[in-house]
């Protein structure tokens, strides 16, 4: 029994002894299967980032694109500007030529005083005319209730008979809110500009304003006005002041719906601010050819639609010293500001406008001139002196074929808005008539 107890004792020592000396594999397992994906880490990152950055070094970069750099540095802003630029084929539909699918439904002319808007005008009467639209007709006279903030009422609503207009042109105090309701959806509203001093000197003397200060045989009333124009201001007491008073002072924002006291209320900058939001395109006088590009793109004209020959037209011009000039920006300096600010932003459109523009301009010009030819453009002066104004009609060498548009180049405002009126009167009256037949018929 003892001898058969060792024999075991000394067999499981055996046993156990070969347990403990079997090495443990698991961890080096493991640990080879770790290092197999390390290094398959560092090959795949060695062969998508650094061989491709290493043959970038040596090969030549190949020039991009404005586009294409420019999308890779913003692409966020490239894709906003991309989905703007979207937008506005699809509400302009923008094409070379005169066709237009989604253009504005209608144009609303802001008209500022002494700053070529009565050729402006014509343009747009002339559009009217051609095209059988809807023109605001004032109640009275040929303005909207002008120097007075326009109105619903200002326009006559018998001759609009419950329909909205598709084109304004008359003077009219800006009032963005009343306009609305009376001009069609979709109304481009546009206005124009000049540089100050020039637009202060033509109204100066277009509207006799040296006549209500005791300078009218001063052998330069401009100048000695300035010399002290608030003494002059103050000299006309409330019954004396004329209609036209507020184009004595910043009259282009004066016409744009803001007076001296809504100035000083709200500031000029505020002013400009509002404007910006509630005019869709300022025109600039000195740079009136390019301005009706603008205005040829933004309507989605042909440039048939945008000849035209000057209107209302100064025959003289006072020259104004360097002094007087100072002068009048200062007592004007809310008008500087805004002929500085639109003017800066005309040319941020003109830049927008494409790589046609230069070729569009001369083409402009070109059709100018001969139509001048064929209407045989002969001038007429009304008036005297620096108040004198220069018109032109049709003349007697201007062919069959070309004397009815030659006519409507030439068609004065008056002329224009009295043709509307007889028009829509008549096609009142006869609705009236047919209704009072219906009424009066037995039933």
């Amino acid at each position: 029994m003892a001898r058969w107890i060792r024999r075991k004792t000394a067999n499981s020592k055996k046993k156990y002894k070969h347990k403990t000396n079997t090495p443990n594999i698991f961890p080096w397992i493991l640990l080879l299967i770790l290092i197999g994906w390390t290094l398959w880490a560092i090959w795949h990152f060695s062969r998508s980032v650094i061989v491709p950055s290493l043959i970038k070094r040596v090969t030549p970069r190949k020039e991009k694109s404005f586009q294409e750099d420019f999308k890779e540095e913003n692409e966020e802003e490239a894709l906003m500007m991309i989905d703007e630029d979207e937008i506005f084929r699809k509400e302009m539909d923008l094409i070379s030529g005169s066709t237009c699918k989604n253009g504005p439904s209608g144009v609303l002319l802001l008209k500022t005083h002494k700053t070529g808007s009565s050729t402006l005008a014509n343009i747009l009467n002339r559009y009217a005319d051609q095209n059988n639209l809807l023109m605001a007709i004032p109640h009275r006279n040929s303005r909207f209730d002008w120097p007075h903030m326009f109105n619903v009422k200002s326009v006559d609503q018998k001759l609009m008979n419950n329909r909205r207009a598709q084109v304004l042109t008359n003077h009219a105090r800006l009032n963005r809110v009343a306009m609305d309701e009376v001009m069609v959806p979709r109304t481009l509203y546009i206005s124009i500009l000049r540089d100050p001093v020039k637009q202060f000197e033509s109204s100066f003397y277009y509207l006799e304003m040296h006549t209500f200060f005791g300078l009218k045989f001063s052998e330069n009333p401009l100048q000695d006005f300035m010399q002290d124009p608030n003494k002059h201001m103050n000299k006309l007491k409330s019954r004396q002041k004329p209609e036209n008073y507020g184009l004595f002072r910043d009259g282009m924002l004066f016409d744009l719906g803001y007076d001296q006291l809504e100035l000083k209320r709200i500031g000029v900058r505020k002013a400009i601010e509002i404007l910006e939001k509630e005019i869709n395109l300022f025109l600039i006088l000195e740079y009136f050819d390019e301005s009706l590009l603008l205005l040829k793109k933004a309507m989605c004209w042909s440039l048939e639609n945008i000849l035209y020959f000057k209107q209302n037209q100064r025959t003289t011009k006072i020259p104004i010293n360097t002094a007087t000039a100072s002068k009048i920006r200062e007592w004007n300096k809310a008008d500087v500001v805004l002929y500085e600010h639109f003017n800066a932003t005309f040319w941020r459109k003109v830049k927008d406008y494409g790589p046609t523009f230069k070729e569009d301009l001369k083409e402009l010009r070109h059709y100018i001139h001969e139509w001048s030819k064929r209407c045989d453009r002969q001038e007429v002066v009304k008036g005297k002196d620096a108040s004198a104004v220069r018109f032109y009609k049709v003349g007697h060498k201007a062919k069959p074929e070309h004397r009815e548009m030659c006519q409507r180049f030439f068609r004065k405002e008056l002329e224009y808005i009295q043709e509307f009126r007889m028009s829509y009167f008549k096609e009142f009256h006869d609705k009236m008539q047919i209704y009072n037949k219906f009424k009066r018929s037995p039933t």
